[in-house]
């Protein structure tokens, strides 16, 4: 899906490139799933498919033995976001490796958005984790952010994302370490 930029995206990129969001590196990510997996795997299982597939924590709750077909989750977005299919991560490392989802039965985490956020502070908090990224959502920028360092490939981020509009995506480009906002404007400008 390649990104495409209207007339109303376009006024909109600079006032939301400016928002800020809070988002975990990849050093950090791996400290607090190694501390969750050492600690509870339901809520180990719960973050690591909170950051693949980039949910927010509504769409994770909701997620049941239904939703998963030859070796896919259904992402079933919310915010009028677009649907699809993922694949679940198979990982040689128990850390990152998403099969256990393969074999689960009902709802898979029957958990309220205001106990994940709580679980995420505490397992973030033995890892050492600053308390300002330590929220449900900083798991979905970190999903955009690590596929946008890794590919600067914006319509890649905004499939994987769910994102209708291109100006949903682009605001993840305001907290890349290496761009600043006006070249990152120019940058994309230019590709178009």
């Amino acid at each position: 899906m390649e990104p495409i930029l209207g007339g109303q995206d376009l006024q909109n990129i600079r006032k939301r490139i400016g928002s800020g969001m809070t988002y975990l590196t990849t050093d950090e990510l791996r400290r607090l799933l190694t501390v969750a997996y050492n600690r509870n795997r339901m809520h180990h299982l719960a973050m690591l498919a909170t950051f693949i597939h980039g949910f927010r924590v509504s769409e994770l709750i909701a997620l049941t033995d239904a939703d998963v077909a030859n070796e896919t989750i259904a992402c079933k977005r919310c915010k009028h976001s677009v649907q699809d299919r993922q694949p679940i991560l198979k990982h040689r490392d128990p850390i990152w490796d998403e099969t256990p989802l393969l074999t689960m039965k009902g709802r898979f985490f029957p958990i309220s958005a205001g106990r994940m956020w709580q679980v995420i502070q505490r397992c973030g908090q033995l890892a050492g984790i600053s308390r300002d990224k330590l929220h449900p959502h900083s798991l979905r920028h970190s999903t955009a952010m690590n596929i946008w360092e890794e590919t600067k490939n914006l319509g890649l981020v905004q499939l994987r994302m769910g994102h209708k509009s291109a100006s949903s995506t682009l605001v993840y480009l305001r907290e890349s370490d290496r761009m600043k906002s006006d070249s990152a404007m120019a940058a994309v400008m230019g590709r178009l």
